[in-house]
């Protein structure tokens, strides 16, 4: 909880007063007492604004970032980090991915310095500096502002005093033209000013993170107390919250692996107020997120409709977006440019001829559904799965010929289209038809036809080759010859299950499952390579097992067929 600002401003008395009295020379101590008690109140009160945010589930006003906020976890630091020198008093980078949270662990940070009352801490976000703004110009006219009893011209002398902390926001926001720039400002206030502490957050893999004066501090993922105490935060009726946690815990991997940012926890909270249905697939996460997101304010104001920056309806701006994450997902695209966005937006809405400005819908899908928010100079999906299941809606609605197209491209280019499984996926419980239509029958005709496979015989085991290592590892391959098209990704489970049964007559499935393969090239590589066909290797008894368990698994696949 926010404290008022008459106690922030006692509380950061002692930093100032001490940074400030060289200031005043021989002024009356009434006068510089009446000064330092103008700047501590407004001081206070830039501190206080750090302290409230905006938020995706409730965005009509500022609240205090006490009200949701849950302690970050950083890797390597085993106690819950209440101020900045819980994970060292070095300088810091804090490095988290898109909807982790960093800014509010910047801002949360920030505002518990101020209430230790030992330094002065000074919170920048570096997305707004000016265009020509040297980064000594931007901390200086913030001290400036926050102290009016310092001018620009006095930063080096805090810098110095040990008495000022900087948090800088958001490094991977700012302008390449500008990076070497602020580097070099970043490397020569390390080496003048040892005693002023920088903290810096930015996203995995920017140059600020090659400085060797930081430590590199990496955010943790959401696990489940971290969940909880969410849920806790941003619902108040106790039974929701119960239901909420116990769905999170009784999940599968599917869903635990969507809710690790305190993001995506926050849209899991939102689907179920919209819909009072729990995700059990990722395919139920996202079917009406678009809509929940687009709309999420209109059930409190009756008679209000939203309206986008686009001037578009929800199902054209859907559309539009579906589109976009298809051609980006062929691209292999995760993160855009602000120019590349604008071209693949213009070139759809340019050939179905809608009336509407290209970054008016990037407005809409960054700042009003949220999907594609600005990370830094980019864009970026709040997670990879969003591209992807909005990928298979589009493939969904189109022609039954264009999905034609689509499954054969997959199964005639695996290499090609190797990352598709979970579109795959998605498409399948979308659509079964198309999906075991143009997709799934043709898969089982091919193994059907290369392993002749019926209801009396099949030669899978008889395709089987193993290599044995010296310390007892296992590696098995099923041999094709160049006879499938698609790899292990695709392989069909009734004949996994025949592979991995290898392992449990040789007793080594847990540790060496991963270790089967579907090799495509001729057995004389195999051979060449130490392995010998299964049924050379086992005995009569456990071969019999292996036909046996071929016969079961074989005979569900032609069921299926």
């Amino acid at each position: 909880m926010i404290i008022e600002a008459s106690i922030l401003a006692n509380l950061l008395k002692e930093p100032v007063t001490k940074s400030a009295t060289w200031l005043f020379g021989k002024t009356s101590v009434a006068i510089k007492n009446r000064k330092i008690e103008n700047s501590l109140q407004g001081l206070s009160e830039k501190i206080t604004d750090v302290a409230k945010v905006k938020t995706i589930y409730k965005n009509d006003s500022s609240i205090d970032l006490h009200e949701f906020y849950i302690p970050t976890r950083v890797k390597n630091v085993n106690i819950q980090i209440n101020k900045i020198i819980d994970i060292d008093e070095k300088n810091i980078v804090l490095e988290g991915t898109v909807g982790q949270g960093k800014s509010i662990f910047m801002r949360y940070l920030t505002y518990q310095e101020a209430r230790l009352g030992k330094r002065i801490p000074i919170f920048l976000e570096l997305r707004k500096l000016e265009t020509n703004q040297s980064l000594e110009n931007a901390v200086s006219s913030t001290i400036a502002e926050w102290i009016p009893i310092f001018s620009k011209k006095n930063f080096h002398v805090l810098a110095e005093s040990g008495n000022l902390v900087l948090f800088l926001d958001g490094f991977d926001e700012v302008s390449r033209d500008k990076i070497k720039g602020f580097l070099n400002e970043i490397e020569r206030w390390h080496r003048y000013y040892p005693k002023m502490q920088m903290i810096i957050s930015s996203r995995p893999g920017d140059d600020i993170q090659n400085i060797n004066a930081f430590k590199v501090s990496q955010l943790d993922p959401y696990k489940y107390p971290e969940q909880k105490a969410l849920i806790d935060k941003l619902v108040q009726e106790a039974d929701v919250r119960n239901i909420l946690k116990e769905s999170i815990e009784e999940s599968n991997s599917e869903i635990k692996g969507l809710l690790t940012t305190p993001l995506m926890v926050t849209l899991y909270v939102m689907i179920y107020r919209a819909s009072s249905e729990l995700p059990k697939t990722q395919s139920e996460f996202y079917k009406n997120i678009f809509s929940i997101l687009s709309t999420r304010h209109d059930k409190t104001k009756p008679g209000y409709k939203r309206e986008f920056n686009s001037s578009l309806d929800e199902v054209k701006l859907q559309e539009i977006f579906e589109h976009f994450c298809f051609t980006s997902f062929r691209k292999d695209e995760l993160i855009f440019s602000y120019p590349r966005v604008i071209e693949i937006i213009s070139a759809y809405i340019k050939n179905k001829n809608i009336k509407s400005e290209a970054g008016d819908i990037l407005q809409d899908f960054s700042k009003v559904v949220c999907l594609l928010p600005v990370d830094g100079l980019n864009y970026t999906f709040v997670h990879k799965s969003i591209q992807e299941y909005f990928c298979a809606s589009f493939i969904i609605k189109k022609s039954e010929s264009f999905k034609k197209r689509f499954y054969s491209d997959y199964l005639n280019n695996f290499m090609v289209f190797s990352n598709m499984k979970t579109v795959i996926d998605f498409l399948k419980d979308g659509d079964r038809y198309s999906y075991n239509n143009f997709y799934y029958i043709p898969l089982l005709e091919e193994y059907i036809r290369v392993f002749d496979i019926n209801e009396y015989s099949n030669k899978v085991v008889e395709n089987i080759l193993i290599k044995v290592y010296g310390n007892n590892k296992v590696s098995i391959k099923l041999l094709a010859e160049g006879n499938i098209r698609v790899l292990i990704m695709n392989i069909p489970k009734e004949i996994n299950n025949i592979v991995f049964y290898t392992f449990e007559i040789l007793d080594n499935k847990k540790s060496y499952s991963q270790m089967t393969g579907l090799h495509n090239a001729s057995v004389e590589g195999l051979k060449t390579d130490g392995y010998v066909y299964l049924k050379d290797y086992l005995n009569e008894h456990q071969l019999n097992l292996m036909n046996n368990k071929a016969e079961n698994e074989c005979s569900k696949l032609l069921d299926l067929y």
